[in-house]
């Protein structure tokens, strides 16, 4: 799936895991289009914490997102595979985020269609 992100990330386009049927959940790394080598990777340490930045791709676990397909929404979600494995299961997940200068980070969330926050929805079904 490619999609075009707003905000901090400069509108490029990005490829990312695919999901091979509804809730499955793959996880890769979400990559800018066009083989710059460039990821899509969770900032804990930011100032508000959980932005995403990016990133120089490295296979950090920062840059690792799982893919889940909600089909209320049918929409993909991203849900941080660092967040969920190394730092004690918290689950977020990328989002647009208006009220910090329309950028994008992770917030929490209930990924596979537990809920369906607009600006954690991704894709043009």
């Amino acid at each position: 799936m490619s999609f075009q992100s707003p905000g901090s990330l400069a509108y490029s386009l990005w490829n990312s895991p695919n999901t091979i049927y509804p809730n499955a959940g793959s996880t890769g790394t979400i990559r800018e289009n066009g083989g710059t080598g460039m990821c899509m990777q969770i900032d804990h340490a930011s100032s508000p914490p959980n932005m995403v930045r990016m990133a120089t791709c490295n296979g950090d676990d920062a840059e690792k997102w799982t893919d889940y397909y909600n089909t209320a929404t049918r929409r993909t979600e991203y849900q941080s595979y660092w967040a969920y494995h190394d730092d004690g299961a918290t689950s977020l997940c990328l989002s647009f985020d208006i009220a910090d200068g329309d950028v994008i980070r992770a917030d929490p969330c209930l990924p596979g269609g537990g809920t369906s926050y607009w600006y954690q929805q991704w894709g043009t079904s």
